[in-house]
């Protein structure tokens, strides 16, 4: 009966584990995605600027050298 109750106590143990694990690796996923999603958001607010920079530059040029 002992044995029995080690060995439930001990499959509870891995069982807890392993959740902990899946929640861990859960975690990392979410956490990945946010950083993924926040790097694209600046990528995409950067090209942008400097789009905007590169057509205040061609207005300037158009308007100095004329």
């Amino acid at each position: 009966m002992a044995q029995i109750r080690a060995e439930e106590a001990a499959e509870q143990h891995v069982t807890r584990l392993e959740d902990a694990r899946l929640r861990v690796r859960q975690s990392r996923s979410a956490t990945s995605n946010v950083l993924r999603s926040q790097q694209r958001e600046h990528n995409r607010l950067q090209m942008a600027e400097r789009r905007q920079q590169g057509k205040s530059y061609q207005l300037y040029n158009r308007l100095a050298f004329q």
